[in-house]
């Protein structure tokens, strides 16, 4: 099995995940998810259900605390990600699998051995330092622009934000090539700059509604044929709005101690 947050899942994960599947017949993948995190735990399932299709994915919302020094709380988890495993195999009950818990953990993380230890399994590291994928969900959420080619589409459609100019013609066409030539020397990839958009009817795709992005995403800029200087106060708007936290959240993490805390504890 492999555990984690997934928020949001980035390239190393997925080389955790395509690395562990090489190892073993079936793999597992649990979503760990608190109700106050931004990313919904859903669509981080489908997110890694999409590009994993070959792996059982569960996820499950938990609000306990997390304290890498408490050996209950260790405990609290490991049991929590073995019941998560659990619920995943009456999905692939055909396989015949037998026993109550999973065979191996694979993680990147330093808490990888001793979780592994309390859920009665041996554990695989695979690439622990970050040396072949550089990168973690912390930097992903705070800068995703800046991260941009370790995400997969779905997951930078989500992060990108939009900007819409109004206003007349000719002067929407001055500020938003002032805006793109800002951004690309910026080099912002999650920022697009466009005329407005006009959807007539739900957008459907392979017989699913599609949802646009979240209000929050959107700059509506509305450019005054009588502003002394458009592009100074477009620029002046778009500042203010790249200083938002994406989809108006934040996360900061309440994760008290050592991730790589050992205790002395009776072998399963």
């Amino acid at each position: 099995m492999v555990v984690g947050k997934f928020l949001p899942p980035h390239r190393g994960h997925h080389l955790l995940i395509d690395e562990a599947r090489s190892r073993c017949e079936h793999l597992t993948v649990v979503v760990s998810a608190r109700s106050v995190e931004p990313i919904p735990m859903t669509l981080r399932v489908a997110w890694i259900e999409d590009r994993h299709p070959e792996v059982a994915v569960v996820g499950f919302v938990d609000d306990h605390p997390v304290n890498f020094d408490d050996a209950d709380t260790w405990q609290y988890w490991a049991d929590r990600f073995v019941e998560g495993w659990q619920s995943a195999r009456i999905v692939r009950s055909e396989t015949g699998q037998a026993g109550r818990r999973p065979d191996v953990l694979f993680s990147s993380e330093p808490y990888g051995e001793e979780l592994a230890a309390r859920m009665g399994c041996r554990h695989e590291p695979v690439d622990p330092g970050r040396v072949t994928i550089p990168v973690s969900g912390t930097v992903v959420r705070a800068d995703p622009g800046g991260t941009w080619d370790f995400l997969e589409p779905a997951v930078q459609a989500y992060f990108t934000r939009y900007v819409e100019v109004y206003g007349p013609a000719s002067l929407v066409d001055r500020v938003i090539a002032a805006l793109e030539t800002d951004l690309g020397d910026a080099a912002d990839p999650s920022v697009v700059i466009r005329r407005p958009v006009v959807v007539r009817g739900p957008v459907v795709v392979r017989g699913t509604e599609v949802r646009g992005p979240d209000a929050g995403q959107i700059l509506r800029i509305d450019i005054n044929p009588h502003e002394t200087d458009p592009v100074a106060f477009a620029r002046r708007e778009l500042a203010k709005f790249l200083e938002r936290a994406w989809h108006g959240q934040t996360y900061v993490p309440n994760e008290p101690g050592d991730r790589a805390r050992r205790f002395d504890r009776e072998s399963p």
